[in-house]
C-alpha cells in the first residue's frame, strides 16, 4: 500500500495478512454474470444475490490498484477490509 493509506491497516492486517489490506469483490459484482440472474455458484448452495452488472475488475496479485468501497473492520477475521469493493481501477 501507498504510504498514506497505511494508516488503514490494522494489527490483524500486518499479522494475518502480510501488511495487506483484504478487499471483497462480491460475486453478484463479478464480470461475466448476466445481469438480472444468479452468479454461478463456486461452491456449496451459497446465495451469491443477484448479478447487478457492476462488472468489478479484479485484479491480479502484485498490480497496483485503486478501490472505492466501505472500509470495515471484520471482527470475525480480525483486520480491515473494503467489503463491498464498488469499484477497483487498475493504475499504472
Amino acid at each position: 500500500m501507498d504510504a498514506p493509506f497505511r494508516r488503514y491497516l490494522s494489527r490483524g492486517n500486518i499479522t494475518g495478512q502480510h501488511g495487506w489490506l483484504v478487499v471483497e469483490i462480491v460475486p453478484a459484482d463479478r464480470p461475466g454474470c448476466t445481469k438480472g440472474r444468479p452468479p454461478k455458484q463456486t461452491r456449496d448452495t451459497y446465495n451469491y444475490g443477484i448479478c447487478t452488472g457492476a462488472n468489478v475488475f479484479t485484479p491480479e496479485e502484485g498490480q497496483r490498484i485503486s478501490v472505492t468501497g466501505l472500509l470495515v473492520d471484520d471482527k470475525k477475521h480480525g483486520w480491515n477490509e473494503i467489503h463491498p469493493a464498488w469499484v477497483v481501477k487498475l493504475l499504472r
